[in-house]
């Protein structure tokens, strides 16, 4: 653990943490749970991501006090947190670049190391995992709320402690936090056995128009903005339909494209164990871990299937 950088983080000031922009459990419950511990140390510490947080996630504690970047305001310190790419801050990254200080708390291999201070650690589950050992280190107090948003982070990107990227240390990280009294259940609920109306009818559209190449070892789901206009969605609940097409027997690599402007699409890559999908997104200026990754990328919808689809095969076991 990095001493000036916690050093850093101690000094009273106004400070304020970043989340990337399509949250998922781990930015919001990092961010979060180390916002409080800051709080807790008599620090001012505002919460920010630039885009809407989805409804699954409103049972994470003071999730209804994140805001969006406000131009003006500036701040002694700035923590990007579980963000890859500074460009994943959306707006908030003028907010990052205007603070005196910068810091990144992140665990994706593909970071390319843009903070002038960073807690980097490629082999930790998540996010949270980390977190953990620097409110520890600030002297902050765990209290249930700060526990609850890091279990959260680490259950999140563990897929509930499913993914390879499980070690002994999370499960010792998890294990702690229960010690916290935790509502683990109601957090595995929220998170794993829940959804809404919305993401089911988006979830039956996306599985209807199901894509399969390669023998079936290449799954590609899409929506496209009529989708979600005719469904009467605003994408904030689009998270996890792409592992509904890695869950198929046979398949080695999912993929959900969705359209989040004219000719352009966000992608979203799954793969097994076996299949490293990291290189694919970091070619088109995306990039994330081994087996999830994510870009985005321009063009006609029917040519960016066959295209990832072509990329992908060689990249298969067999």
């Amino acid at each position: 653990m990095n001493d000036k950088i916690i050093s850093q983080l101690k000094k009273h000031g106004k400070a304020c943490v970043i989340m990337h922009i399509s949250p998922d459990g781990d930015t919001l419950g990092s961010a979060i749970a180390l916002c409080l511990a800051l709080r807790s140390l008599g620090i001012s510490c505002d919460a920010i991501c630039d885009d809407n947080v989805p409804g699954k996630y409103s049972f994470v504690p003071h999730i209804s006090e994140v805001k969006k970047s406000e131009e003006g305001i500036r701040y002694d310190t700035a923590v990007a947190v579980d963000c890859a790419d500074m460009h994943l801050l959306g707006d908030a990254a003028k907010v990052f670049r205007a603070a005196k200080n910068r810091i990144c708390i992140d665990h994706h291999a593909s970071n390319p190391h843009y903070a002038e201070k960073e807690l980097f650690n490629a082999a930790a589950s998540s996010t949270g995992e980390i977190m953990l050992g620097v409110i520890k280190k600030l002297g902050a107090s765990i209290t249930r709320e700060i526990a609850e948003c890091l279990y959260t982070a680490i259950a999140s990107d563990t897929g509930n402690f499913s993914y390879s990227n499980t070690t002994r240390e999370t499960f010792l990280a998890a294990a702690e936090l229960t010690s916290y009294g935790i509502d683990l259940p109601e957090i595995a609920s929220c998170l794993f056995k829940a959804r809404s109306y919305s993401f089911s009818m988006m979830l039956a559209r996306a599985l209807n128009g199901m894509r399969m190449f390669s023998g079936k070892k290449i799954a590609i789901l899409y929506l496209s903005s009529g989708d979600v206009e005719e469904l009467q969605n605003d994408f904030t609940e689009y998270e996890g339909i792409v592992e509904f097409a890695r869950e198929i027997q046979g398949v080695e690599v999912a993929v959900f494209i969705r359209e989040i402007g004219r000719g352009l699409y966000k992608i979203s890559l799954r793969s097994k164990p076996c299949v490293d999908i990291r290189g694919l997104a970091e070619g088109y200026g995306g990039g994330g871990h081994r087996n999830a990754a994510g870009c985005q990328i321009k063009g006609g919808l029917e040519q960016i299937i066959n295209k990832l689809a072509a990329q992908i095969e060689p990249l298969l076991v067999s």
